[in-house]
């Protein structure tokens, strides 16, 4: 049985777009790091994937900035529009201000 509170949010992520999923836990200092990756020499802490073998992450050695991994030539791309929040926001199709840029309305 769900809680009321997480009733609502189930009923909020109806409808969204599923191209990407993210990690389901933080990492604590000391425990091993699986969803660490390295390319061109840079450590990211990987924090999701789009299911086609590309990686979200933050990278550590740039001030965590969110970046991109792309499995075909495992180049990084950094996210230059903002921070997580706007990278997120971005990936659900959610404008600025939270409203649904998708271009049609979901029918409840």
């Amino acid at each position: 049985m769900l809680s009321p509170e997480m009733r609502k949010l189930h009923e909020g992520l109806l409808g969204m777009p599923r191209g990407f999923a993210l990690t389901q836990g933080l990492i604590k200092d000391g425990e091993p790091l699986p969803s660490m990756a390295s390319a061109d020499g840079r450590k990211l802490l990987v924090f999701g994937h789009n299911f086609s073998g590309d990686l979200f992450a933050f990278d550590a050695e740039h001030n965590y900035r969110v970046v991109e991994l792309l499995h075909e030539d495992m180049e990084v791309w950094p996210f230059k529009r903002g921070g997580f929040k706007e990278f997120i926001r971005e990936k659900m199709l959610l404008g600025p201000d939270g409203a649904d840029q998708r271009g049609y309305t979901l029918r409840r």
